[in-house]
């Protein structure tokens, strides 16, 4: 289907994020839960018809998206607004519930779409996707499936070409672009990622947002559903649809980010699982910006959108340490090796100078709870892993040996 969006003129309409916050209140879910729902959305809203340009090349707006919760917060009503508002905007391709490998290839490659606007014809493929549950999206330990997700989410300009399946092989000639926002729970992903998920594509290219908050309501209250305010934000969904093209920055937009970057992006996870997740940060808060601009009708950038971003962003990073806090597979034995290597990491770029208890305390308070801080520290001391320089509050890597859970 070809669409005529060249006379499209973006109107100064309320922000789409902010009315979706509005009308997702009475679904009693977490605010952070919801935001990042409804940036997901404009995330999925603008496929790769839009974009922006840096030194290296443009930068599109999709991205993946994790929510984290335990059981009964009610991710999954916020998941499914996403999923209505995504199917009833028509033209963008939605994913099937049930999505494994081989048939998200298929409907990727029946995806296609054809855009006419102002500088030409766009044709390309791209596919929605939202997984409530992502246990059933994607399989636990499947390393060959998150491969394929990371390299969809790079949003290849010459499209992609998958290995040969037992009847068929999926090759797709047009520039791919898929966006994912998808829920699980602290226990899940635990079992799901072995540690060296943590240092691949997949989990580096995730944006991970957690919230425990139980909100408390009248069970028996009259829900107040707004289907007029619903109606508005699909209508506005439509016409997040038309946009196309290139967004451009404004100078002021440009030099908040350029000191952002100059400062080091503080400020910075410090968890070594998110190490390689820290690298895309920087393309993390253009994408959002992109994203906010969109959403709030502008045809430019402007350095609201570039605070508002990095505001996103550095939110949910806040919160990522309580997911690894609630990982149950976050055992002692995995807590004392992560605690050995930091301790020898600062030793020595630090050219051999001691590491202060605090660093210690803060280190392992973002990954347990606090009730289990001093029996770590007692262990890794009997263990020889760390020893505590006399008479002081410092310690140094041991030559200790952890043995190996049983």
């Amino acid at each position: 289907m070809t669409e005529n969006t060249s006379n499209h003129q973006a109107t100064k309409a309320d922000c789409w994020i902010e009315s979706f916050l509005a009308n997702t209140e009475n679904l009693n879910v977490p605010r952070i839960l919801r935001l990042w729902c409804g940036i997901s959305a404009v995330s999925g809203l603008l496929e790769r018809r839009v974009w922006t340009r840096t030194g290296i090349g443009p930068v599109y707006p999709n991205l993946f998206v994790m929510v984290v919760s335990p059981p009964g917060i009610g991710k999954s009503l916020a998941l499914n607004k996403v999923r209505k508002i995504w199917k009833k905007a028509g033209s963008i391709k939605v994913a099937p519930k049930n999505t494994t490998k081989a048939s998200l290839l298929d409907t990727l490659e029946d995806a296609q779409r054809i855009v006419q606007t102002k500088d030409g014809m766009l044709t390309y493929n791209a596919l929605q996707i939202v997984a409530a549950e992502f246990g059933v999206f994607a399989p636990a330990h499947d390393m060959e499936y998150l491969s394929l997700l990371s390299n969809l989410w790079d949003c290849e300009e010459d499209g992609h070409d998958d290995v040969k399946r037992s009847t068929k092989s999926v090759v797709i000639d047009n520039p791919v672009q898929i966006s994912l926002v998808s829920g699980t729970q602290p226990d899940y992903l635990s079992q799901f990622l072995p540690e060296v998920a943590w240092g691949q594509g997949f989990m580096a290219r995730t944006i991970m947002v957690y919230s425990g908050e139980i909100i408390k309501y009248d069970v028996f209250a009259e829900t107040q559903f707004d289907p007029k305010g619903e109606a508005v934000l699909i209508e506005h969904a439509k016409e997040l649809i038309k946009r196309t093209g290139l967004t451009l920055w404004t100078e002021d937009a440009q030099d908040v980010f350029r000191q952002w970057n100059a400062s080091g992006r503080v400020p910075e996870p410090e968890h070594l699982k998110l190490k390689n997740y820290n690298t895309r940060r920087g393309l993390q808060v253009l994408k959002l910006s992109l994203i906010s601009a969109a959403s709030r009708g502008n045809e430019l950038i402007e350095k609201e959108d570039v605070s508002r971003a990095i505001t996103w962003l550095t939110d949910a990073e806040a919160t990522m340490p309580e997911i690894f806090k609630a990982m149950k597979g976050n055992s002692d034995y995995g807590l004392l090796q992560e605690l050995q290597l930091y301790v020898t990491q600062l030793f020595v770029s630090n050219a051999g100078k001691p590491v202060h208890e605090t660093r210690i305390v803060r280190f392992l308070a973002e990954r347990t709870v606090s009730w289990n801080i001093t029996k770590l520290m007692e262990a890794a001391e009997r263990a020889g892993i760390i020893v505590r320089l006399a008479a002081t509050d410092t310690w140094r890597p041991g030559e200790g040996k952890l043995e190996p859970e049983t």
